[in-house]
């Protein structure tokens, strides 16, 4: 079944992690429960961790853009 068009405005990001971080990162792929592949396993971590970050007051909740 084909994905929905992601109605969020995104940016691409290009980081280069070490082998071990991406060996925990392909064991989260292979879990299956933070995303499908590499990108999305990621993508659910820097979200939930600037979540977190933000709920414990190190960074401010930003106002969405207005268009």
């Amino acid at each position: 079944m084909a994905r929905t068009k992601n109605l969020v405005e995104t940016s691409r990001l290009t980081f280069s992690p070490s082998a071990e971080i991406v060996a925990y990162v392909d064991d989260l792929v292979r879990l299956g429960i933070h995303g499908k592949g590499r990108s999305e396993v990621v993508n659910a971590m820097v979200v939930r961790e600037v979540e977190r970050l933000v709920k414990e007051g190190f960074l401010h909740l930003r106002k969405p853009a207005s268009k």
